[in-house]
């Protein structure tokens, strides 16, 4: 009598939620947009800009993007880039329905000048 092999099938994925970063991962996100709100901070909207848009190519899906779109929000109205500010705001809005920095975006330079 020949006997079939045993195959098992794999184990379903959850794919509704990531799995968290490792830490190291997360304490790189974590560093860079900690460097891009100090600059900010200290006057240095350009500089904390391109250490925001760094952590957007480097971690493009962080559990940090959240605060890093606000945080771009700020730099570019403390650049004087109006509409790239005012196009930033309505994704964030759009993307992060109920977050709690909604309020300081909508307060930002990128506020709606028609409600």
């Amino acid at each position: 009598m020949e006997v079939a092999p045993l195959v098992l099938a794999p184990a379903p994925v959850d794919t509704a939620t990531p799995p968290p970063p490792p830490a190291s991962t997360l304490e790189a996100e974590a560093s860079l947009l900690r460097e891009g709100i100090t600059a900010l901070h200290a006057g240095q909207p350009a500089q904390a800009l391109g250490f925001l848009d760094e952590h957007a190519r480097r971690f493009p899906g962080s559990v940090l993007s959240e605060e890093r779109s606000a945080e771009r929000i700020f730099a570019l109205c403390d650049l004087g880039r109006l509409d790239a500010a005012r196009a930033a705001r309505d994704g964030f809005l759009a993307t992060y329905k109920g977050s709690p920095l909604t309020s300081r975006v909508e307060a930002s330079c990128g506020a709606r000048t028609n409600p």
